[in-house]
């Protein structure tokens, strides 16, 4: 699909294979758990242009993880779509102080990944680390 710019920076496609972007030995307990979560967010917020994400992930054990901060929200992402196992998406770059600073980074041409930050049981066993289906996908930074 293609996003008519009007004077917005609309980088191509940039979102991660999910099995790739993961720390090594973490598992999906099943693929149909995040895309469960990915349909969920589609209705909820990409639809609804509520899609934010940050520049970067908080830390897990700060009481931000879970929410987004508006003082490091950097863009807004437009579209999600699955091709293959590899999930593709279109962000726009905000004009807010953390959104100027990833426009800034990426016309320098500086090589930026986005991923997903999202909240889990994890069952760590036989040297694996497994996320549970209660997985909340919460943001894509």
């Amino acid at each position: 699909m293609h996003f008519p710019s009007r004077g917005r920076i609309v980088p191509p496609p940039a979102f991660p294979d999910p099995r790739r972007a993961l720390p090594a030995a973490t598992i999906y307990a099943r693929q149909s758990i995040l895309m469960r979560e990915v349909e969920k967010y589609k209705h909820r917020r990409v639809k609804s242009a509520r899609a934010f994400g940050e520049i970067d992930h908080p830390p897990s054990w700060s009481p931000g993880f879970r929410a987004l901060s508006v003082e490091t929200v950097s863009h807004l992402v437009l579209q999600l779509e699955w091709r293959g196992s590899c999930l593709m998406g279109v962000i726009e770059i905000l004009d807010t102080p953390a959104g100027r600073m990833l426009r800034d980074l990426y016309l320098q041409g500086k090589r930026l990944g986005v991923s997903s930050r999202s909240w889990a049981t994890l069952d760590r066993r036989a040297g694996a680390t497994f996320i549970g289906d209660d997985l909340d996908l919460i943001a894509f930074d």
